[in-house]
């Protein structure tokens, strides 16, 4: 009976080691048809067929990561003597790309790069030598000479652009030299980043986070109740977004918050198993599958992109950009650690579909375009609220909006009779 049993034993050993290897197996397979299905997505871009600084189709395989934009091997060369400051470059054909290194570029791209950072460039592009190769690229991306700059109070831009997690927005701000680590909610002594996790729904803010991330943004930074955006992952259980911020070289998860939790502490208290395996992999230096993040599928849809869209948004609505408490509202009242689910509590408006709170008047299923370069602003001073008759339409990557006011017929005019 001991050698029936013990036999048995070792059967269910070898199955069970041949359902892993199976299991891994087809991950490892779904894993590459996933990158493989990214990098043709991002070859076909618009405007990615040709080098984003001198226009050439030839050899235009070399990816900024940070920048999101594709290049030929010249224009790539000039580009690594930038710095990683400015500039970071990999091969498509070389290097292996990694799904979180593929979020930038599948939500940018050569179009959308050149629409910010050479918006104000008139002329031709005459890159005949490697001097003025060199000389245009580092107007462009170091001094950046053809930037159209966002002045009309760009912190609520910034605001704005959180809350709808678009990336060309972020661009424009970064761009336009903002600094990302600002504190865009004096209540909460929130950055960007901080308020980016806690909009994040589904891996909607993804792309948006590892745009901050690869551009300076401080991922050690705590708000007023000591919570790095380690600890918001954690308490929000959104591992993916925690894979990003431990692939950051500085992270630090040794830090602690009001109530001296570091975040591994914070994971077991809350039982968030999935966040506590990952911290405990960090901590023995095993993050070589932290990269391999679950893809947002709208990145990956045809249809993703929006640019021709045109919706129909209420003035008063759409250009009064609303506070960051009223988008991202903080806790008023300190609660015990069991109650306190997080310091910013997004999903209280709705979630990411109703970025205007609970009197908005778009539907539940309605969203925003991620793409809106709200440069010229409306003063609504005089509108007191939004009617059918003051209706903007606004189109993505539309510098000025088109307003259409329907006037009321005026009276006929009472012409006195001349006897």
């Amino acid at each position: 009976l001991f050698c029936c049993a013990k036999q048995w034993l070792n059967l269910l050993k070898k199955a069970k080691k041949q359902l892993e290897q199976e299991a891994m197996s087809s991950e490892a397979t779904s894993g590459e048809r996933v990158q493989k299905v990214a990098m043709e997505k991002i070859k076909s871009l618009p405007g990615n067929d040709r080098c984003c600084d001198c226009t050439s189709s030839r050899d235009v395989s070399w990816l900024c990561t940070n920048l999101g934009s594709l290049h030929c091997i010249d224009c790539a060369g000039v580009h690594r003597e930038l710095g990683v400051h400015v500039s970071r470059i990999q091969s498509l054909n070389l290097d292996r790309l990694d799904r979180a290194t593929a979020l930038i570029p599948l939500a940018l791209g050569n179009q959308k790069v050149n629409m910010v950072l050479e918006a104000g460039y008139s002329g031709l592009k005459m890159l005949e030598n490697s001097v003025e190769r060199k000389r245009f690229i580092q107007k462009k991306y170091v001094a950046r000479k053809f930037v159209v700059p966002v002045t009309d109070r760009p912190m609520e831009y910034l605001i704005e652009t959180v809350a709808l997690g678009s990336v060309s927005n972020l661009l424009h701000l970064y761009a336009s030299g903002v600094d990302m680590n600002s504190i865009v909610d004096p209540d909460s002594n929130s950055t960007p980043l901080l308020m980016a996790v806690a909009a994040d729904t589904g891996g909607s803010h993804l792309a948006f986070i590892q745009f901050l991330l690869q551009n300076g943004a401080d991922v050690n930074a705590q708000n007023c109740f000591g919570d790095t955006a380690v600890h918001l992952c954690i308490r929000q259980n959104k591992p993916e977004c925690l894979k990003l911020l431990l692939l950051v070289w500085n992270v630090n998860v040794e830090l602690c918050n009001v109530d001296s939790l570091t975040p591994l502490l914070l994971a077991q208290q809350l039982q968030h198993e999935t966040c506590e395996r990952l911290l405990n992999k960090f901590e023995q230096n095993a993050k070589s599958t932290f990269a391999d993040i679950e893809f947002p599928l709208s990145l990956l849809n045809e249809g993703a992109d929006d640019s021709a869209e045109l919706v129909d948004v209420p003035l008063a609505m759409r250009f009064s950009t609303p506070r960051a408490s009223q988008l991202f509202p903080t806790r008023s009242v300190l609660v015990n650690n069991d109650q306190r689910k997080s310091v910013l509590d997004f999903s209280a408006n709705g979630g990411r579909n109703s970025v205007f709170g609970e009197s908005s008047c778009l539907s539940s299923t309605f969203s925003l375009p991620q793409k809106s370069f709200t440069l010229n602003r409306f003063d609504n001073s005089s509108i007191s609220e939004p009617t059918p008759a003051n209706v903007v339409t606004f189109s993505s990557f539309q510098r000025k909006p088109q307003c259409t006011t329907i006037l009321p017929r005026p009276a006929p005019r009472k012409v006195p009779l001349l006897l």
